[in-house]
């Protein structure tokens, strides 16, 4: 997971983050209570639905590489953590 100094964020961005990681870890527990706090942040729906799909998006890229051991090339381009050995070599 990236480290974030939510001090550093603005309100608006801590809401949107807070949903985003709710979302990954307890998504059974989202409730309309919790989108409503994000679109009182001033988040619109198309937002909220875009915020949705890079999160998706990362969890599905995270848990693949994870489950193959895939260590990058240039490990700055990609945002997960390297797995941990034995690394295994996929198409070789």
């Amino acid at each position: 997971m990236i480290a974030v100094d939510e001090e550093k964020l603005a309100e608006k961005e801590a809401v949107i983050l807070e949903f985003a990681r709710r979302s990954t870890l307890e998504p059974a527990d989202i409730t309309d209570e919790d989108f409503q706090k994000v679109k009182d942040a001033g988040y619109s729906d198309a937002e909220i639905m875009e915020a949705q799909y890079v999160m998706g998006l990362s969890t599905l890229e995270t848990k693949f590489c994870d489950s193959l051991a895939f260590v990058p090339s240039r490990p700055e381009v990609f945002a997960v953590q390297a797995a941990p050995a034995p690394y295994r070599t996929v198409g070789t």
